[in-house]
């Protein structure tokens, strides 16, 4: 059950999981972006080899999927694992929902570009103009 995600308000309390198997008549399981970028990056990307892995994203916060195993890790609460957060079972899920919240704080909601095109004009030795053919737009 999708309960109420911040960038898709259309999507409150919808039963994403169930309604996609009656779609496709196959079992799924739905997990956040950075756990199920993770896994798949663990299964067929970049890290596939590897049994254990840690993901980290950057979009419209910061993310993280950690993988043991070749399994997407959850804490003994049943919370997704978050670098930075400690355990929901030595603080609570309150506690732990508050400490990921703050490490998130110090991050934009929204990646800026302008400041992307700031710091690449202002150290041109960065991979990041490289990238960009060495193109920084105004």
């Amino acid at each position: 059950m999708v309960l109420n995600p911040p960038n898709l308000p259309c999507w409150r309390n919808f039963p994403l999981g169930a309604e996609t198997e009656r779609a496709f008549g196959v079992p799924v399981r739905v997990d956040n972006d950075a756990n199920a970028a993770g896994l798949a990056e663990a299964l067929w990307g970049a890290a596939a080899g590897y049994a254990n892995v840690f993901y980290a994203t950057l979009g419209t916060g910061i993310g993280n999927g950690i993988v043991f195993d070749r399994k997407i890790y959850w804490d003994a609460a049943e919370a997704p694992a978050r670098a930075g957060t400690p355990p929901s079972t030595t603080r609570g899920r309150a506690a732990a929902a508050a400490s990921a919240a703050a490490s998130r704080s110090c991050a934009p909601a929204r990646p800026s570009p302008c400041g992307a095109r700031k710091m690449a004009a202002a150290n041109p030795l960065t991979k990041m103009l490289d990238l960009a053919g060495g193109v920084v737009e105004t």
